[in-house]
């Protein structure tokens, strides 16, 4: 069983804000499809959202470019685009 995407054309408005917040988090352009996914779930994709700024996007025991380094090379280990 797989979830389709919910494009952001398509999305409920809480949806759509989520999107968005995401999008500026991610640095602006198309969202992955994994987050389009999430769009179906619209509690799941605000939890999603609100972890990823809480433990990404901020300093802890690494610090963002070292988190930002990391997701780059799981990206290309798994040949994620």
């Amino acid at each position: 069983m797989s979830i389709p995407p919910l494009p952001p054309s398509a999305a409920p408005e809480k949806v759509a804000q989520a999107y968005s917040r995401l999008q500026e988090l991610f640095g602006g352009g198309e969202l992955p499809e994994v987050v389009l996914c999430m769009g179906q779930v619209e509690p799941f994709l605000r939890d999603f959202a609100m972890n990823y700024r809480k433990f990404v996007c901020t300093e802890g025991a690494l610090d963002v470019r070292t988190k930002a380094l990391l997701a780059l090379a799981a990206a290309c280990q798994s040949r994620c685009p």
